[in-house]
């Protein structure tokens, strides 16, 4: 079983758990958002081994990391890219279809990750992983989570509630080195705010993760299931990706969409882009998005 570690935020904050009920929060809520919050990376919890156990953690507030040996970075010519709303894990199927693709690649971005006994079974080939303990659903957290071969120089953890079904929505931002290059790789995974009555809340979580993407000199990624379901939503992120000099990747295949809007996407900077797909699953009620770019650290053996 894989060992899972809770690391503590800079700035403790008590927090309450909520269910996503609806009819009983809708009346009393106008525009009630969370602070954010940034953990350090080192380890200061206790370890829990079995993911039954992680119940008894929630009360601290702060990221699960996996404890296995993963390398000091992302090595290789290519860096492969797998980004999926993976349905909490509760669709059939979905642990033979996410290690089979995970296995092939250097970044893994789950969106509704949640730490319940199956769902974990379906992580222990991950060399390491780091999830955002963003809200309760049964017992156990759920949040996004992003994992690599690498372990990462940093980790920041961002969520926001959601104004309507009060829920948390997470970002995570983690950094890598690149093998080859001084220059290190900043990653943001996101699920954006969904249900709002305007786009104030949803506009306030991107921003806040682009200051953090800003900061960066270095190749970029800004990706996830970002509920852009209507065309004010997509002009937002639109342009906060120009403001960052992000670029999207197209995609061909089928993603999960709200009428004519996309609603997984990924943007990138400072990287070379190879090649993108959208293999159709039927393991969540979303496909995945596989991505490869060139790796900065080995663009020389492709110069003349």
């Amino acid at each position: 079983m894989t060992q899972i570690l809770l690391t503590d935020r800079v700035s403790p904050r008590p927090r309450k758990r909520h269910t996503a009920n609806f009819v009983a929060t809708l009346c009393g809520c106008l525009l009630s958002l969370t602070s954010w919050a940034e953990p350090s990376l080192s380890v200061t919890g206790a370890a829990l081994i079995a993911a039954p156990q992680l119940s008894r953690a929630l009360g601290a507030p702060g990221v699960f990391s996996s404890a296995q040996d993963s390398v000091g970075s992302i090595d290789g010519d290519d860096i492969r890219v797998l980004v999926w709303n993976v349905h909490k894990g509760i669709d059939s199927n979905w642990i033979g279809d996410f290690r089979s693709m995970a296995s092939d690649s250097d970044l893994v971005l789950l969106q509704e990750a949640h730490l319940h006994t199956g769902f974990a079974d379906g992580l222990e080939q991950l060399p390491r992983w780091d999830m955002v303990d963003a809200w309760n659903l049964d017992g156990f957290p759920t949040g996004v989570l992003t994992a690599s071969n690498a372990t990462p120089l940093s980790v920041r953890a961002l969520e926001q509630r959601e104004p309507l079904l009060r829920t948390d929505k997470s970002a995570l931002v983690t950094e890598y080195r690149l093998g080859g290059t001084r220059q290190t790789l900043l990653v943001a995974n996101m699920h954006s705010i969904n249900f709002t009555i305007n786009t104030r809340a949803f506009r306030a979580q991107l921003v806040a993760v682009a200051e953090l993407l800003q900061q960066h000199d270095g190749p970029v990624i800004l990706s996830g299931d970002l509920n852009t379901w209507r065309g004010e939503r997509r002009a937002i992120v639109d342009e906060i990706a120009a403001s960052l000099k992000l670029t999207e990747v197209p995609f061909d295949g089928p993603r999960r969409q709200f009428g004519r809007f996309p609603l997984d996407h990924l943007f990138y900077r400072g990287l070379l882009l190879l090649d993108s797909e959208v293999p159709a699953v039927g393991s969540s009620d979303h496909n995945p998005l596989l991505v490869t770019f060139r790796n900065p650290g080995w663009y020389w053996r492709d110069s003349p």
